[in-house]
């Protein structure tokens, strides 16, 4: 059905085509003395004039209908077709749903056909007009070069040439298709003055096929990016391959995840460590970080007096960008224990899985309160841990999040919620202040961030440590990223203090209303993905009320970088938090 869905699409757009060409043709006959040159393939006596005007008359009104008709019943077929997926799901989808993936199938099958109508379009250049084929075949490599240079690392004013292109695509789109064309223009219009018989009707059907070709293909770059950005945004319980095939043959499934065969394979790989009478008890936790599964392993020595030692394995699925791969490059630089994580036992492979294997050592079952203290304790030490420079100096570990995501357009979203003069108010000073903003986060001091590590994640120890075991998707991202909750203001000043202790480098201005700024500033970038519009005003208020941003818009008494030059009370800062 998809095949066909893509086959009316082509079909309709040769169609237009075609009607646009033959009555362009009908003209040209009928204001013709006799039958021109570039008629005479087609038919070479003047008596068949009348006749072949007609002719053509009638196929460009059978090329407009169908061409509205190919184009109907790709939309029914599309309609078809995401009927089918919808069908194949757990529950019943509503018409919302449906009207979803019929939209969805469409511009795909609308994608593809652009694509085979710009690969037809450049095999008939080829044939029809050299020039015009060469000039293409040019434009093509020039597209591959640029795409190549916009897949690199090269940053311009702060992002990446990829970033940039993503963010102004309309723009860049419209600009390289009017070059393009002005360049084919001319390619079609050189047979006509170097050569002694040219066909004026080859150069009307190459600057018509010329152009529509060109706008397939601006389309295709539209629609891809247009896929891409969204792609997380796609509901995937309502679209899905019609058949589930499974990610993992079942006989890799049941080697890592069954309880017999798991516990066989951690006696086979700790054996070193491990007597014939140890218990072994491998259980599933669903305290894992995102497309990552965690098993604990809990070792009892045949002594009852003896407490049981814990491991941990981790079940992490190979992709285009391998989980476990970053966290060895994190771990070239730095030693585990700086970061509390565990040491490595053993590793692994079975199917597309890395698995890992790490000692906690002993485990203790703590409650809610000392979870959270642990929490808090860990935290700072991994505060106290100053990122090598080599670290800091790769562009895809060191750029702040928040620095990447809340561009001007983006925060300008939040409009759409500013319902009074305060609102408004507070949405403009917030925006002129943002640049000043964020230079401030970017010259904070900076930390090892890891998104996956809370409360729940991590695994205290029986003396008052705490360790966190995965590290994966770790960054590099300004202190006060994310603060330990609940803490007071006070609490917080207090593990400021503690770190700079051990990292003397922390300038002495960066203080609590730094992070509470900086935290603040995360929450926003959450609240504005989120389209929880109202909040980030409410937010923004709070923001442009805290006594760091305050001096920014107080020059005279802000010291360098936008940071007070005078203490600021905790008590102020609580009332900005």
């Amino acid at each position: 059905m998809m095949l066909f869905a893509i086959f009316l699409v082509l079909t309709g757009g040769i169609a237009h085509v075609l009607a646009f060409l033959l009555p362009l043709k009908v003209i040209l006959l009928a204001g013709s003395t006799g039958i021109p040159s570039y008629f005479t393939p087609i038919v070479s006596s003047p008596e068949y004039k009348t006749e072949l005007i007609v002719a053509l008359s009638f196929a460009a009104v059978i090329c407009y209908v169908l061409g509205l008709t190919a184009e109907a019943g790709a939309k029914k077929q599309s309609q078809k077709v995401g009927a089918h997926i919808g069908s194949v799901r757990n529950d019943e989808p509503d018409d919302s749903e449906l009207d979803e993936v019929s939209d969805l199938v469409h511009q795909f099958v609308s994608l593809t056909a652009d694509i085979l109508f710009t690969l037809l379009a450049l095999a008939a250049f080829a044939l029809m007009n050299p020039p015009l084929g060469a000039y293409i075949v040019a434009v093509a490599t020039g597209g591959v070069l640029i795409f190549g240079a916009l897949r690199t690392r090269v940053t311009v004013g702060g992002e990446t040439l990829g970033e940039r292109a993503l963010r102004d695509t309309s723009n860049i789109i419209k600009l390289c298709a009017s070059i393009i064309f002005f360049g084919g223009f001319f390619a079609i219009l050189l047979p006509l003055f170097f050569t002694e018989n040219p066909n004026i009707l080859i150069a009307i059907i190459s600057f018509v096929v010329f152009r529509r070709a060109l706008s397939a293909l601006s389309s295709v770059v539209r629609q891809t990016v247009k896929f891409g950005t969204n792609r997380a945004s796609i509901d995937e319980t309502i679209v899905y391959e019609d058949e589930q095939k499974e990610a993992m043959p079942s006989s890799t499934l049941s080697v890592i995840f069954s309880k017999d065969a798991r516990e066989l394979r951690i006696r086979e790989l700790l054996s070193d460590s491990l007597d014939p009478d140890d218990h072994i008890d491998v259980h599933w936790t669903d305290t894992g970080p995102r497309d990552v599964s965690l098993f604990e392993i809990a070792i009892q020595r045949p002594s009852e007096n003896e407490p049981s030692t814990l491991y941990i394995q981790a079940v992490i699925p190979r992709g285009p960008k391998n989980l476990l791969d970053r966290e060895r490059e994190l771990f070239k630089e730095l030693e585990h224990e700086k970061l509390c994580a565990p040491a490595f036992v053993a590793e692994f492979q079975e199917g597309d899985f890395d698995c890992r294997i790490m000692r906690v050592g002993e485990s203790v079952r703590a409650s809610r309160e000392q979870r959270r203290d642990a929490f808090n304790r860990i935290f700072t030490r991994i505060w106290s841990v100053e990122p090598p420079r080599s670290l800091q100096a790769d562009p895809e570990f060191a750029r702040p999040r928040i620095v990447r995501v809340l561009k001007d357009s983006f925060c300008r979203n939040a409009a759409l919620a500013a319902e009074s003069d305060s609102d408004r108010h507070a949405l403009a000073n917030f925006l002129r202040l943002r640049p000043s903003i964020l230079e401030v986060v970017e010259q904070a001091p900076c930390y090892i961030h890891n998104p996956d590590m809370n409360a729940n994640t991590i695994y205290p120890l029986a003396d008052g440590e705490a360790i966190q075991p995965i590290w994966s998707r770790w960054s590099i991202e300004p202190m006060g990223t994310t603060l330990p909750t609940p803490l007071s203001v006070s609490e917080i000043e207090a593990s400021l203090e503690l770190v700079r202790e051990n990292r003397p480098s922390i300038p002495s201005d960066f203080t609590t209303n730094h992070l509470l700024l900086i935290d603040s500033m995360t929450r926003l970038m959450q609240l504005l993905s989120a389209r929880r519009y109202r909040a980030s005003i409410d937010l923004m208020k709070r923001v442009i009320e805290n006594p760091v941003v305050i001096a920014l818009s107080n020059p005279e008494q802000t010291s360098l970088n936008g940071r007070s030059s005078r203490p600021v009370q905790a008590e102020t800062s609580t009332s900005s938090a």
